[in-house]
């Protein structure tokens, strides 16, 4: 900026003294000249020195291939392939099933179960890098086939056999819910074109029987002529276990009727419980003495009972009813 203005300066002193020395009438050239001068002047104040070394601009990058602007590249033809995907195992869900028997059973059953195989498929670009996973699942068949031995089941009676695959070629059984002691034999067959596994069940002794609360039912309960409380139960499985004996426990417990602002004494008055336990002979019905007091009013009950005998576990079943007395 000062050096502009410095010349400027020296272009007008020059330009006074021209005039001077010509004796020239300088009013109309003074005028156009100074404006001249001062243009020049404007035009070397605008013009700014470089700021510092110019960068070349960077060439365009080159088309790649498969898109347009390539030598090779072609409208009419499809887009690159993606790059491959690669299968990562993760592992297998379990799959269980289970089969139930009974007297109408058939003794042969076959089956065909699957699994799930888990893990991920990735794109693989080479050398150790790959991109996008995503979750990718495979399926395994295996046919089954169940050869169950000839034994005794009662009409009511029902088995269960447990079957659970854990890998392509593996196959569990649990024989928990099964009612005999059975010796299990297992033959696999993996061939080209065919994958099975045989479960032979050979029965040796029954197990004792644990006690199902459909066995007993709750029948009459209430006053008998004599003026105490009884409850009648029926055994519906009184013939199997007919040399046996069974224990029954009646806990009973009757429900106040609830009045607006009832005093908490009356409240606990109202409750009577009734509690008696009796064994007997396995027997078509059992009746026990619940009470020489009666109280009319709603009562609850439980009945628990447990077995004992060769086929009896001695396990405890518990029943749940409801009855009045008027």
């Amino acid at each position: 900026m000062k050096n502009g203005a410095a010349f400027v300066l020296a272009a007008l002193m020059s330009f006074s003294a021209a005039a001077s020395a010509a004796e020239v009438n300088f009013d109309g050239a003074k005028a156009s000249g100074t404006l001249d001068l001062m243009l020049e002047a404007a035009d070397l104040k605008a013009q700014k020195p470089p700021q510092g070394p110019q960068q070349a601009p960077k060439p365009p990058k080159p088309p790649q291939p498969g898109h347009p602007g390539h030598p090779g590249w072609n409208p009419n033809m499809p887009p690159p392939p993606p790059p491959p995907t690669q299968y990562n195992f993760g592992g297998y869900r379990e799959s269980c099933r289970t089969f139930t028997f009974t007297a109408q059973s058939p003794l042969t059953i076959n089956e065909e179960m699957i699994l799930e195989e888990y893990g991920q498929e990735c794109q693989d670009f080479g050398q150790g890098f790959s991109g996008h996973c995503r979750p990718a699942s495979r399926y395994h068949r295996r046919k089954v086939t169940i050869e169950v031995g000839r034994r005794q089941l009662e009409s009511w009676e029902t088995e269960r056999l447990e079957l659970c695959m854990k890998d392509p070629k593996r196959i569990d059984a649990n024989t928990d819910g099964m009612l005999y002691d059975y010796a299990v034999a297992v033959r696999n067959d993996d061939g080209i074109f065919k994958r099975s596994t045989v479960f032979t069940l050979t029965p040796g002794a029954k197990k004792p029987a644990r006690p199902d609360s459909r066995e007993l039912a709750i029948g009459f309960t209430g006053v008998t002529a004599a003026g105490d409380v009884r409850m009648v139960l029926a055994d519906s499985r009184a013939e199997y276990f007919r040399d046996g004996r069974i224990t029954i426990t009646a806990d009973c417990m009757r429900l106040p009727e609830i009045t607006q602002n009832m005093p908490v004494e009356d409240l606990l008055d109202g409750f009577t419980k009734y509690n008696v336990t009796q064994t007997f002979d396995v027997a078509g019905t059992y009746e026990l003495k619940l009470s020489d007091n009666p109280k009319p009013g709603k009562y609850m009950v439980t009945v628990k009972f447990s077995r004992s005998g060769p086929l009896s576990s001695g396990a405890e079943a518990t029943i749940i009813g409801s009855f009045e007395i008027r």
